[in-house]
């Protein structure tokens, strides 16, 4: 009779357990709907004479995120990506010499900085230079 109870729910798609303190996985309190959040993002370009180049500097403060970077676009479409790297807590940053990137400092670009989550949630934040 067990046997027959134990098809019959597996077939019917319903699964009866006796003993569900047994069951391993994340705890339902652990998981979190938070979207990711940015603050204050920016992007600037500036001289360095250490470096005898310009520097393209991107940052911005993140929360609920595991990536963040900056996709650069012109009137032409798209230029380059770059990823930001977590520094203090929530702040996210990375600078580029300006030789290594196809951006040269005093033209227009539109910066969509780009915060995802690990569950694939998203937000994005749009900033014109």
């Amino acid at each position: 009779m067990k046997k027959i109870i134990m098809t019959l729910a597996f077939l019917s798609g319903c699964l009866v357990l006796d003993n569900p303190s047994h069951l391993t996985g994340p705890d339902i309190q652990e998981v979190t709907t938070t979207t990711p959040y940015m603050a204050s993002p920016q992007a600037q370009c500036y001289r360095d004479p250490h470096y005898q180049d310009y520097i393209w500097e991107f940052d911005v403060w993140a929360e609920n995120t595991s990536q963040v970077w900056v996709d650069v676009y012109d009137d032409w479409g798209f230029v380059e990506s770059f990823p930001l790297f977590r520094e203090r807590g929530q702040h996210w940053s990375s600078w580029w010499l300006e030789y290594e990137t196809n951006l040269w400092c005093g033209d227009y670009y539109s910066f969509d900085f780009i915060a995802v989550d690990r569950w694939g949630n998203s937000e994005i934040v749009t900033r014109q230079f």
